[in-house]
């Protein structure tokens, strides 16, 4: 699949809700995988088995080269626009992960600071060394990094100490539903208190209704990401509508 270049690439944006003087556009780049009949599928059709045959390395290679090679042009494009690229365990795992990103940059006008890493708890957790590395070695060349499903784990607040990010990102699964949830909305603001007594920025994930945006914009955290304020979508008709200045254009529902 990945030869057969049938994987494709997807946008959704992370706008400001209580963040003042916030400057730019900011997107998390999506993977998806086209099928036989061309139809989209999310990630939870293919992710499983890519990890289960050690392929997500691949795949990690395969979005940063997309992203920094080929989008990099219409990237630059757009005034302040900022890009987020998840990566998983296995490239964290990857001594020359780091050459091959160095290498990209090198052969792309995409300037370092336009690219954020998304890495999750699990990852840092198993790979604590090489995580810890990386993570120096990538914001040293002015790259960012955000600490992914930040709170799903026993130990978030303790790798706090020990990694420098510039943001984390509340799991989704405290966000969706502490309109309705006391426990949530308990979680979601501690986890903000502590991102903004260390400096860092907070983003909220999954947020899909006016309610838990207020509740957010209550708890003053500082972004936030969902289905409330845009579907992801095709990424090039994201950067084409970013580059008219007409903001994110929405492409076909996805299929699951």
């Amino acid at each position: 699949t990945i030869e057969s270049d049938r994987f494709v690439l997807y946008a959704q944006e992370i706008r400001p809700i209580a963040a003042t003087g916030a400057v730019g556009r900011s997107l998390e780049v999506l993977i998806r995988m086209l099928d036989d009949d061309g139809g989209v599928l999310t990630p939870d059709t293919f992710i499983p088995a890519a990890e289960r045959f050690d392929l997500m390395g691949a795949i990690d290679r395969w979005v940063l080269a997309k992203v920094i090679r080929h989008f990099g042009p219409a990237i630059m494009a757009v005034p302040d626009l900022r890009v987020a690229v998840n990566l998983s365990a296995n490239s964290l795992n990857d001594p020359t992960l780091w050459r091959y990103l160095a290498d990209l940059f090198r052969t792309s006008p995409l300037t370092p600071s336009r690219l954020t890493l998304e890495i999750t708890e699990t990852a840092v957790i198993n790979s604590f060394e090489v995580a810890r590395d990386f993570i120096r070695a990538v914001r040293g060349i002015g790259c960012r990094v955000n600490l992914d499903d930040f709170g799903s784990g026993l130990s978030s607040f303790t790798y706090l100490k020990s990694f420098d990010v510039d943001a984390i990102k509340i799991d989704g699964s405290f966000v969706h539903n502490m309109a309705n949830s006391a426990y949530d909305r308990t979680v979601v603001r501690a986890i903000n208190e502590i991102g903004r007594q260390l400096g860092i920025e907070v983003i909220a994930e999954r947020i899909e209704d006016e309610a838990t945006l207020k509740e957010l914009a209550a708890l003053g955290v500082g972004y936030g990401q969902g289905y409330l304020f845009s579907e992801p979508s095709d990424f090039d008709a994201v950067l084409v509508g970013l580059s008219d200045g007409r903001g994110v254009v929405q492409a076909e529902p996805l299929r699951a």
